[in-house]
Order: structure tokens, then sequence, then C-alpha cells
């Protein structure tokens, strides 16, 4: 079996450029599909059919078989639990002594 020929290392090396910036352009595009705000009907859309979920009894079955129990809240009730939860864990993070990483 022979070695690879410069113009074939050459031609694996391009091919692999394309499929790097064919896979760089897809995250793009993808985090561009993130990003976008549906309108304010679409989301009172989704918070109907979310709404319709947790009111459906296979839905609390199958979370009840897991340990879990659904909860609907508005996006203020989310900011407020999740500062409650803050204040709860505040005194063990400080206790371990953890420190903020800057990303």
């Amino acid at each position: 079996m022979k070695g690879a020929s410069l113009i074939e290392l050459l031609i694996a090396v391009a091919l692999a450029l394309v499929i790097s910036a064919v896979g760089v352009r897809a995250l793009v595009e993808a985090a561009d599909a993130f990003a976008w705000q549906p309108a304010s009907t679409e989301l009172s859309l989704r918070a109907d059919a979310v709404a319709q979920l947790h009111g459906s009894p296979v839905l609390r079955e199958k979370l009840a078989a897991i340990s879990m129990v659904p909860w609907q809240a508005t996006p203020q009730q989310f900011v407020a639990a999740l500062s409650e939860e803050r204040k709860r864990f505040d005194h063990l993070v400080k206790a371990v002594g953890y420190q903020k990483e800057d990303a």
C-alpha cells in the first residue's frame, strides 16, 4: 500500500475545510433561529398549548412515575421562584467557597 501523494493530501485538507465551513454555517443559522422572537400571539398560543399539556392526565402520570410534578408559572412567578431558590442555597455556595469564574 503506497502513501498518499501531496495532491491527495491537499484534496483531503480542502474537503475538510469545506465540511468545516458548512458546519459553522449550520451552527450560525441555528443560533439565529434561537434568537428569533415569535410574535405575542404565537407566544400566547404556545402558552395555551403548554397549559393544555399540564392538565393532561397522561402527562401527569408519566411525570409522577419519575417523581416529577408539572408546574406552570408566569415569567414573573418563575423569576420569583428562582430568586427564592437562590436565597435558599446561597449559604451553601458561600460555605464551600465557590468563586464565580469569568467566562
